[in-house]
C-alpha cells in the first residue's frame, strides 16, 4: 500500500518541471492575437483577390427554399484594408439568371475602376436573391476576419476559451465581444449591432481555422448566427472558407391569413387595427459550400468607395 501511494505521488509530482517548461513556451493570448492580426494582414496583402464557386441553399421555416449557384469574388483594396465580397449569381433553382449580361470577373477586367455607386449596386446584386423577410447583405464568409485586424482588435474584448483540434489542427478557441462601434452589422436605421462569438486560431501561426458570429437586436427579437469553417487549399497555400452556415430569426407581426412560408410582410395598418395582427417567429437557415478557389489577377481600383467606418 505504501509503495502504491509513493508511486502515485511520484506520478503526480514528477512532471512539475515539465509543466513549468511548457507554460514558459506557451504563447500568451496577446501574442496569439498579434499573430492572427499578422495572418489577416498577409491574407489581405497576398491573397486579396480570389474567386470561388458557391453552392448556396436557403430555406424559410423549413418550407420555402432557394438554391443558388454563384461565383464569389473576394477583394481587399490596399488603400483601406477592407474585405469586399461580391456574389455573382449564375443560376437560381436551376434556371439561369435572365439579366446577367456578363460575369463580375469580366466586368472588372474591362472596368478596373469601381466607383462608389457601382460598388453599392454590386452589393445589392449580391443579396438580390436572398429569401425571407430579413433584408440582409451580410452573408459573406470572410466577415469576421475584419475583427481580427490590428486596427479593429482594440474595439473588442477577448477571452481564451479552451484548446480544440479541428481537422487535425490544434487551435485555441478565443471568445470575442465587440465593446464599441463601429459595428460590422447595422440595423435598418443605421444603428450599430455589436457582435460577439468565437474564433479558432492556430496559436503557433495565427491561422484562422473557424469563426462564429452572433448578433442580437432585442427590439425586434432578431438573432443572427453565422459559422464559417476554413480548410487548406494546397494550390494556394492558404486556408480558405469551405462552408458557411447561417441562421436568422425574427419576431414578426402578420395577418392571420399570412404564412412565413410565402414570405410575409409586416402589416402597415393603422394603430387602431393592430389588434388583428398575430405575432410569429420566422427563421431562415442557409448553407453555402465553396470550391474551386483560384486567384483573380486583375488590378481593381475601388475609387471613392464607401467605407464601413
Amino acid at each position: 500500500m505504501t509503495a502504491s501511494v509513493v508511486m502515485a505521488t511520484v506520478a503526480v509530482c514528477a512532471p512539475s518541471w515539465l509543466t513549468a517548461a511548457r507554460a514558459a513556451q506557451e504563447p500568451t493570448l496577446e501574442e496569439v492575437l498579434g499573430r492572427a492580426a499578422e495572418y489577416v494582414a498577409a491574407y489581405q496583402r497576398d491573397f486579396g483577390s480570389l474567386i470561388a464557386d458557391e453552392h448556396y441553399m436557403q430555406s424559410v421555416d423549413g418550407g420555402r427554399s432557394r438554391r443558388m449557384e454563384s461565383e464569389l469574388l473576394v477583394f481587399s483594396p490596399p488603400e483601406d484594408g477592407r474585405w469586399l465580397v461580391f456574389r455573382d449569381v449564375i443560376t437560381v433553382d436551376g434556371k439561369p439568371v435572365p439579366d446577367r449580361d456578363q460575369g463580375l470577373a469580366d466586368l472588372f477586367r474591362e472596368t478596373p475602376v469601381v466607383p462608389a455607386a457601382l460598388e453599392l449596386k454590386l452589393r445589392a446584386a449580391s443579396a438580390r436573391y436572398n429569401i425571407g423577410f430579413i433584408t440582409r447583405d451580410l452573408n459573406l464568409p470572410t466577415m469576421v476576419l475584419h475583427l481580427l485586424t490590428a486596427e479593429d482588435q482594440p474595439r473588442l474584448a477577448f477571452e481564451w476559451a479552451g484548446e480544440v483540434q479541428l481537422d487535425g489542427i490544434d487551435t485555441w478557441e478565443v471568445a470575442y465581444r465587440a465593446v464599441e462601434p463601429p459595428a460590422l452589422i447595422r440595423d435598418a436605421q443605421g444603428q450599430d449591432l455589436l457582435a460577439h462569438g468565437s474564433v479558432w486560431i492556430e496559436p503557433s501561426t495565427g491561422r484562422i481555422v473557424q469563426t462564429a458570429l452572433r448578433v442580437e437586436d432585442d427590439a425586434i427579437g432578431l438573432t443572427i448566427e453565422m459559422d464559417v469553417r476554413y480548410a487548406p487549399i494546397p494550390d494556394l497555400g492558404i486556408l480558405v472558407p469551405v462552408t458557411m452556415t447561417e441562421r436568422y430569426a425574427v419576431d414578426l407581426k402578420v395577418l392571420p391569413s399570412q404564412s412565413t412560408d410565402r414570405g410575409p410582410t409586416v402589416s402597415e395598418r393603422r394603430p387602431s387595427q393592430r389588434q388583428f395582427l398575430t405575432q410569429t417567429r420566422m427563421t431562415i437557415e442557409c448553407e453555402a459550400v465553396y470550391s474551386n478557389f483560384r486567384s483573380f489577377v486583375v488590378e481593381v481600383n475601388f475609387a471613392t468607395s464607401p467605407s464601413r467606418r
